[in-house]
């Protein structure tokens, strides 16, 4: 099956995210952003805050690993009931982590100090954050965005609380002091960039079927 480019936005965009997160991750391996990333985490340092430490554990605690990967289950047999395979998008979450993974042996980069960490670790959910100690990119940012804008695409009604989501789970991950501005960018790219091609062939078997 062929997806024409001009035909689907959606591929034109997920393209254009693809395009940004190896520009991300080169521009992370040679330094480019590091200032970026300091500067960014002590500006989150001075915003200490008891209520926000709670709201970035709770986000790091859902986003992990374990929670991430149920919601990508769940969400994958309602669909699958529903539409047959073609609703078995959401296991492609294991695609996104794999990249993640990749990147991270191509892309060393150890995350912010220990001392910046205000992960309060409920659960210990957020240990499933990576299976590496390197930070680039952010696996809670990743998934979480592939999760919600994947489900966004399929419930457009959705797409302001999805964005939402998005937004609050990459500032927490700086503000937590688990991750680089950096990393919370190509989590965020990866993660879109994966949901995207797969929204763009979904649309293409929808118009081939209705066609």
């Amino acid at each position: 099956m062929v997806v024409s480019v001009k035909a689907c936005p959606a591929l034109v965009v997920a393209l254009a995210a693809g395009t940004a997160y190896v520009a991300t991750a080169i521009a992370t391996f040679t330094g480019a952003l590091r200032q970026i990333d300091i500067d960014t985490l002590r500006f989150a340092e001075s915003m200490d805050s008891y209520p926000l430490d709670v709201v970035g554990s709770t986000l790091s605690a859902l986003g992990g690993l374990p929670v991430t990967l149920a919601v990508a289950v769940i969400l994958a047999l309602a669909w699958i009931l529903r539409d047959g395979l073609r609703g078995a998008a959401p296991l492609a979450i294991v695609l996104v982590i794999a990249i993640g993974l990749v990147t991270q042996r191509l892309v060393p980069q150890p995350g912010p100090p220990l001392e910046a960490l205000r992960d309060f670790h409920w659960l210990a959910l957020s240990s499933g954050d990576s299976l590496s100690v390197q930070a680039f990119p952010s696996g809670h940012v990743a998934r979480t965005t592939f999760l919600a804008v994947l489900y966004a695409g399929r419930y457009p009604g959705t797409t302001s609380l999805a964005v939402a989501l998005v937004i609050a789970m990459a500032l927490s991950r700086v503000y937590i002091g688990s991750h680089w501005t950096s990393d919370v960018l190509g989590g965020l790219l990866l993660g879109a960039t994966v949901a995207l091609i797969l929204m763009a062939f979904r649309s293409n078997s929808v118009a081939t079927r209705t066609g």
